[in-house]
Formats: C-alpha cells, structure tokens, sequence
C-alpha cells in the first residue's frame, strides 16, 4: 500500500506500468495521462532513479503530442518531486515510486494559516531566546582547543559514551559503549542507518503513515519507500513478509516506529513487535527503529530492536524529551 499526495498528477493509472510509453497509452488531458504514465513506470521500477527522460521534442514526436503538453507534464513530475529538470543536460529520474505518506497539514476551521503539527518545537518566548543566546555565549567562553581545531571529537565517546549507555539503558536497550554511535540528532541516526544497510535504488519498507524527514532523506539517498497495510496495532508482520518478496530482493529494510513517535501516537504492543522482529528475520531485512521519545511513555514495551538486536538500528535523541518542557 502506498499513498501518494504530492503535486496534481493525480490518481496513477496501474495499468501504465511500462516504459517507454506508447501513443495508445495517451488519454485527454494528455499532459496528466503522460505525467500519470511516468509516474506509474517509476513506481514499478520500469524507470529507475537516477535515469535520463527523452527530450521535450523526441518525447512528444514518439507519442503524437506536442511539445508543449511533455512540457507540461515534465513540470507537474518536477512538482511531485519524482523527475529534476538540470540545464542543459535534460530531465531525470529523481526518487523512486511513490513515497509514503507525509504527516498532513491541517487546516483550522478558520481563515488563520494552516497549522504545522508535524514538527515538535519549544514554545517561543521572548525569555527562552534570550536564555539561549546567554547559553550560547557561555559555551563559546568555554570553548576548549580541540572542539575547534581537532579533525574529529576525539573525546565524545570518552566523556558521554557512558551516559549514553545509561540513557538507553533507560530505553530498553542495555549495550555497550562501543556499539554506540553519537550524532547530532535522530535525523543524522536515521540518515547512516539508511545510508548502512541500503543502495541508491533499493526499497525500505514503512508505516503509510510515518516520520516526516524519512521521505526526504529516501529521496536524498535514491531508495525507494514502500508502505505496509496495517491495523490499530501497528504494521502487519504477514504483508510485511509478503512486500518483501514480491520486491524481488531489492527490499533492503523496515522503518519503525513503535513508541509513540509516529503521526498516531501510537505505542505498539509486545506481541506485535516480537512478531514484526521474527517478520523482518524472516524476509531478511535490517530493522531501523526511530524512537525519539525515549523513556518517556510509562511502561513502554521493550524497544523491538531488543527481539533481533544483531539487525537493527535503534536511535533515540533529547530533543522530544526535553521540547515539551521548555
């Protein structure tokens, strides 16, 4: 199951899978049965990210349209952000099939401006801003050599590898330091997960509804997302495994997020993520669990990369816990 909402191109026609297109394949308004048509053969695979289109003129010659409607098309493709169009050397193939669902905008019952409920930001007072540049002026004050100078933070590991330990710990998830990788946030985590077990190309599996920075990081790495139907409970284990099979190899991975942390709110079960674990064991795929809230939700279940720790990814972060404070 996928659920595409981006741009005008509307419904993608099924049928229209193949590539290249033929003049039959063209139905009025030809510029949304073109676009319709492309996006349909990157979905399938039939295009591939990173694959050069025709030009405006040979395209519109091979199909009987003008010039003018591949123009058109080309431009609601750009919109959708599934083709780039680079000056003078044509258009190409930007993502893969169509993405996951975003966490939607909604609009209030007034004429007030859309209100974003994607993003969990701290409340903007006059008086946290300036506690922040007060801190930010301390820090700089105190601002040891080798944080400036240093090729690398040598001593990150040393100082806070140990209370990173301990903050997982917390979570659910007792390692060791040394399997701990510090980033500047869960975002960067998820970014070497994808990077790690995933080629430009390659399917990573989903939540229709999902993290809204995973769309855009697939997009900047050329994968592929791929959303799984579920239910109150979270992502179905058995189309998880059938997804993966049907993907011909090329599913790499599953993205998850099963505290809380997701557009639902919601807090998978025990069962269900023991069964989502033996799923992915099963069809061979690497586990990515977002967790950004951490040991916030009382009486959480173990965190699911606990059921198949030797192939998951686990990222957690501060930020989540703290915002709602401030």
């Amino acid at each position: 199951m996928s659920i595409w909402t981006t741009g005008g191109c509307g419904a993608i026609l099924q049928h229209m899978s193949h590539w290249p297109l033929r003049r039959e394949d063209i139905s009025r308004p030809a510029y949304r049965s073109l676009a319709q048509g492309i996006a349909a053969a990157i979905d399938a695979g039939s295009l591939r990210p990173g694959q050069r289109l025709p030009p405006h003129r040979d395209l519109a010659w091979q199909l009987g349209v003008s010039v003018q409607t591949v123009s058109r098309a080309y431009e609601e493709l750009i919109r959708a952000d599934l083709i780039s169009g680079e000056v003078g050397r044509g258009s190409f193939v930007k993502s893969g099939p169509r993405e996951t669902i975003e966490v939607p905008w909604f609009r209030a019952p007034t004429d007030r401006p859309p209100i974003d409920l994607s993003m969990m930001t701290p409340v903007r007072l006059p008086q946290i801003r300036q506690a922040w540049a007060d801190t930010m002026v301390r820090l700089s004050d105190r601002l040891p050599d080798p944080a400036m100078l240093s090729f690398r933070p040598r001593q990150t590991m040393s100082l806070y590898g140990g209370m990173a330990a301990a903050w997982l710990a917390r979570c659910g998830m007792v390692v060791p330091a040394q399997r701990i990788l510090i980033t500047n946030g869960t975002t960067p985590a998820m970014f070497v997960a994808l990077m790690t077990v995933a080629q430009p190309g390659d399917i990573v599996a989903t939540e229709a509804a999902t993290c809204h920075t995973l769309r855009p990081a697939a997009q900047a790495l050329h994968l592929r997302l791929r959303g799984i139907p579920g239910d109150d409970r979270g992502m179905d284990p058995d189309a998880l495994i059938a997804a993966a099979r049907a993907s011909g190899g090329r599913m790499r991975a599953v993205f998850l997020l099963p505290s809380g942390g997701g557009p639902h709110a919601r807090i998978i079960d025990r069962d269900r993520r023991e069964a989502l674990a033996q799923a992915a064991t099963a069809a061979g795929l690497m586990i990515l669990e977002s967790d950004p809230t951490g040991p916030m939700p009382p009486r959480r279940p173990p965190a699911l990369s606990s059921f198949a720790p030797d192939r998951s990814f686990y990222f957690t972060g501060l930020s989540k816990c703290l915002s709602p404070g401030l």
